[in-house]
C-alpha cells in the first residue's frame, strides 16, 4: 500500500486487532520469499515513552521510504478494536524522534 500524504497529513483508522503464532513458514512461501516472488516492507520501529506513540520508517521492495508516527486508541474494553491514527513525518522529524525511543 503507497501513501500519497505529504508530510504532516494524518490518517486515521479502526483497527481490530487480530493476533496469530506461526511457528514456521509454510514451504512454497519461505521459497517464495527467496526467489523473489513476494512484496515486502522493511520496517525500523522505535516506541515513544509514557505509552505514546511509535515511529516507523518503511522501505517498501521498491525502495521508496516513509516515514511516521502512530498511535493507538481504546475503542472496546478488552481492547480488541482500536482507533489508530498515523501521521506522517519528514526523515529530519523521525531522526529528532528517534533519540526517544532508546530504552523506552
Amino acid at each position: 500500500m503507497e501513501s500519497k500524504r505529504r508530510p504532516s497529513e494524518t490518517l486515521v483508522q479502526i483497527e481490530i486487532e487480530r493476533k496469530f503464532l506461526i511457528l514456521e513458514l509454510p514451504p512454497e512461501i519461505a521459497v517464495g520469499i527467496r526467489e523473489g516472488n513476494y512484496n515486502f516492507d522493511d520496517i525500523e520501529q522505535g516506541y515513544l515513552p509514557n505509552g505514546g506513540a511509535k515511529i516507523r520508517k518503511t522501505v517498501n521492495d521498491m525502495g521508496k521510504v516513509t516515514y511516521s508516527r502512530i498511535w493507538k486508541k481504546d475503542l472496546s474494553l478488552d481492547g480488541i478494536v482500536r482507533e489508530e491514527t498515523t501521521e506522517s513525518l519528514t526523515q529530519e522529524e523521525l531522526e529528532e524522534l528517534w533519540s526517544q525511543t532508546e530504552g523506552a
